[in-house]
């Protein structure tokens, strides 16, 4: 048959494979921009703009101020209306003016643009790119002066990302314009903007893109070079490598205040200030300073504005422009992880689950630790990401979490099917010795009485009298070695060493009233350090109560480890032993014994324990209620807490203790031991060792009945905090 081992092990890599494949296959790569998006949130790494760029910002307010103007009108402007405003800004000799903006229509005012472009030799214009579209006729002829304008050959492995389509400025515009940059339609539309080109191939040619053209102006490119992983800018002074994801550059975003409207950040002036001709009123707009200055057009305004969508919501492509060419001249990039890399790291951490999953015990270990090996691995994930490296993380989530969730409801199943066969079998178990009891005390008795009256009636001689009790002693031997059997397989129920703990000390003592009793003790080591300690009195005492006791105590073992709260434990035991034994019922006190000191505990209807406190030197009696177990189904138990320092001491005893009685009889209270003796000679007794203690105990509550012989099982058992 399958080991549920292997076959858990199976349910949590399949998962892992699966994700595997679609990680490799890109099918995740949506999920991961997303989830990057979410970093760029809220774990950005909060780098610095450029000082070098400044926008010129067609915005809501110029669109207003302007909509009466007899030379603007309505969006779109008369293309005269630039001039003044761009003749202003060229005397101050900024590096380049780059219109991030579509002049594709002609105009009866292209003049305008014409005469700038003669005037200024930096200022570029924008070409756009796009697939074969039906209302669109495709260019069958690119014009030398754009041409010109491209890069012949580039050193490339396998990046052929080629556009058919491409829109030149405007007639005059395009024709006269001393320098062009690329804009393509993959760069709108309803998906998340990570990503974009850096060079655009129309027709075996490459047009540089906005951010290229910009870095030319300050940095002379002399050669590129590029994969689908790289790409490598040549200048004569040095070399600019960026990673690229399948030929694609990766916005490296900054946060959002410093890539909005905010002049403290980058430099962002509006159209309308600018425009002064006829309006000497806005002096301090005259002072600006373009000098070296890389300058970006383009529109703002809500209504108008090119939406590209962005982890800080929809955006004007001018921002996005900003930033990109902030991050090739600060070399501000993205450092992915390689996949690889990726997959060795989250199939360790996959091991490590199902370690913990199906190697290891208790409830902690199978589900809250690999939950938080879930949240670290996310929290570094952040952490990463501040210093401007990209671990991923969408194949890490789909795969574990299935593999978590799958493989946590496969355990509880299966664990749940076992614990339910070991009840069967128990309650099998405890049905047929209870039976056997029962039978072997009235065959005792039978056979006793037969004798009796057979050796009565027949008036045997003494020396047939003798044989007839030969045979009995024989017979009663016989029961005696039974009784010797069950003493044996009793006394093998309790501690047979004492746990040794860095913490704690145990000190035990347990006398039954017959070779058996229903008395019982233990201790439960937790995975943890921690140590559960119960002690338990069945009613009654002899064969019935060992059998119950050495019956609960299997379904004890069992159920503890499955609850970190006792009372919870004492629930369920109670149901367990109400279904299984009818008519016995018990006292328990369960606690846990935590490091520091902590203990945590839940009373069944047991004596109260006393607590010895060394530093104040006091005894308490610890009277925590709770209802005894096995009585009725269902109630509740309370959980209590209380700390022991260094020198405590917890003493746990069963009633065999206080209600031991002088002259063999309880029926009167006042002729009992009682708790308030048993707190006396503790009291007067503290300084000694914890055994001498038991030895004072055991000798003063014999002393008082009078009598070597008891009437009920006692156990005693002390417990010491140590250093």
């Amino acid at each position: 048959m399958t080991s549920p081992k292997i076959i858990g092990i199976f349910i949590w890599l399949l998962p892992f494979l699966m994700a595997s494949i679609l990680q490799i296959s890109g099918n995740l790569n949506e999920l991961e921009k997303s989830l990057v998006s979410l970093r760029y949130k809220y774990a950005n790494p909060d780098l610095k703009m450029s000082d070098q760029i400044i926008i010129i910002s067609i915005d809501n307010d110029s669109l207003t101020k302007f909509a009466q103007h007899p030379d603007f009108g309505r969006w779109p402007w008369e293309r005269k209306v630039y001039l003044p405003v761009l003749r202003f800004i060229a005397q101050q000799k900024p590096k380049i003016i780059l219109f991030d903006i579509l002049f594709t229509e002609p105009s009866s005012d292209d003049s305008a643009l014409v005469k700038f472009n003669g005037e200024f030799a930096n200022v570029s214009h924008t070409l756009f790119f796009q697939g074969m579209k039906e209302s669109l006729t495709e260019i069958k002829i690119v014009p030398d002066n754009i041409k010109k304008k491209a890069i012949g050959k580039v050193e490339n492995e396998d990046c052929a990302i080629e556009f058919q389509e491409m829109i030149p400025p405007a007639n005059k515009i395009g024709e006269t314009s001393p320098l062009f940059h690329a804009l393509g339609e993959s760069e709108f539309g309803s998906r998340l903007n990570t990503e974009d080109l850096l060079l655009y191939k129309h027709k075996n040619w490459y047009y540089p893109s906005l951010p290229i053209v910009a870095l030319n102006s300050v940095i002379p490119i002399q050669s590129i070079k590029f994969n689908h992983k790289s790409f490598t800018i040549i200048t004569n002074k040095k070399i600019v490598t960026l990673p690229l994801s399948n030929c694609y550059y990766n916005y490296h975003y900054y946060p959002k205040n410093k890539l909005t409207e905010n002049d403290n950040i980058v430099p962002f002036y509006k159209f309308k200030n600018l425009y002064f001709k006829n309006d000497t009123q806005d002096n301090k707009m005259k002072q600006i300073n373009f000098q070296d200055k890389i300058v970006l057009i383009g529109v703002t305004a809500t209504s108008i504005f090119d939406e590209k969508i962005t982890p800080y919501g929809n955006l004007p492509s001018v921002f996005l422009n900003a930033n990109a060419i902030s991050n090739l001249l600060q070399k501000h990039f993205l450092n992915r992880v390689p996949d690889e890399i990726n997959l060795y790291v989250e199939f360790i951490l996959s091991i490590l689950g199902i370690f913990l999953m199906f190697f290891s015990k208790g409830v902690i270990n199978r589900s809250l630790l690999p939950f938080i090996i879930l949240i670290l691995y996310v929290l570094a994930c952040g952490i990463l990401f501040y210093f401007s490296i990209s671990l991923n993380i969408a194949m890490f989530l789909v795969s574990y979490c299935i593999s978590f969730i799958v493989s946590f409801a496969y355990i509880s199943f299966h664990e749940g099917r076992e614990n339910m066969r070991l009840l069967d079998d128990t309650i099998i178990l405890n049905q047929k010795l209870l039976t056997f009891n029962e039978s072997l005390e009235e065959k005792v008795k039978e056979r006793t009485y037969k004798l009796e009256q057979k050796t009565i009636e027949l008036g045997i001689e003494k020396e047939k009298s003798e044989e007839i009790f030969n045979k009995l002693k024989e017979r009663n031997e016989i029961i005696e070695n039974d009784l010797d059997k069950a003493r044996k397989i009793h006394k093998n129920l309790l501690p047979q060493t004492i746990p040794i703990n860095e913490q704690f000390s145990f000190h035990d003592y347990y006398e039954p009233m017959d070779k058996v009793g229903g008395d019982l003790y233990g201790f439960i080591p937790f995975s943890s350090g921690d140590i559960g300690v119960f002690i338990l009195d069945v009613t009654g005492h002899g064969i019935s109560a060992a059998f119950v006791a050495s019956m609960f105590k299997y379904q004890l073992e069992i159920t503890v480890s499955k609850f970190s709260s006792p009372s919870e434990a004492l629930f369920q035991l109670n149901d367990i032993l109400y279904n299984t034994v009818q008519n016995y019922f018990l006292t328990i006190f369960y606690m846990i014994l935590k490091k520091n000191g902590e203990v945590l505990c839940s009373n069944g209807g047991h004596t109260y324990p006393i607590l010895y406190k060394k530093k104040t030197n006091e005894l308490i009696e610890l009277t925590y209620k709770g209802r005894l177990l096995g009585a009725l189904p269902g109630g509740s138990w309370n959980d209590n807490k209380f700390f022991m320092e260094v020198g405590d001491r917890l003493y746990l005893y069963t009633d065999g203790i206080t209600e031991a009685c002088k002259n063999g009889t309880n029926e009167n209270k006042e002729l009992m031991f009682g708790e308030k003796m048993l707190m006396d000679v503790i009291a007067d007794n503290h300084n000694l060792h914890p055994d001498e203690i038991i030895k004072k105990i055991i000798s003063s509550v014999k002393e008082f009945t009078d009598s070597q012989d008891i009437e009920d099982d006692i156990t005693l058992l002390i417990i010491e905090k140590k250093g």
